[in-house]
């Protein structure tokens, strides 16, 4: 948990840390990526993901954890299934999170929205999608 605090921490300082403009141009301002929201806010949505993400991978990883049904030659057919579901796990993990990771649903009913919010990239997106409406809406 407490590898948690760090990461978000040092994100969240990022986040929040105002770049210096290079000053080639007269119109360059110095700006942070999140300048009207307070840093709590942020801080809390990242922790709350990394947990999210976290449990959703352990979720995730029970889908392919050893079965015992292997009674005979059970070290070479453990062997190959291992081989085997640890390859489909992470292909399956993969297709997952690119498809939660890209917004490809502006248009979905709210329910489905909702219900994606179950993946943990999704539920993020949702939640930077609000915290930058509050951002526009402050400058």
């Amino acid at each position: 948990m407490c590898i948690y605090f760090v990461l978000t921490g040092i994100v969240t300082g990022l986040c929040m840390l105002v770049f210096p403009s290079s000053g080639a141009s007269s119109n360059s301002i110095s700006k942070a990526i999140f300048n009207y929201t307070n840093w709590t806010v942020i801080w809390t949505i990242l922790f709350i993901y990394s947990i999210e993400l976290s449990t959703f991978s352990v979720f995730f990883a029970q889908f392919f954890t050893r079965r015992k049904y292997f009674y005979l030659l059970e070290y070479i057919i453990y062997y190959l299934y291992m081989n085997i579901s640890a390859l489909l796990a992470k292909f399956i993990a993969f297709i997952i999170w690119i498809l939660t990771f890209i917004d490809f649903y502006p248009g979905a009913p709210v329910a489905v929205r909702y219900l994606m919010c179950l993946f943990p990239n999704t539920g993020l997106m949702f939640c930077l999608l609000v915290v930058q409406q509050y951002e526009r809406k402050s400058g």
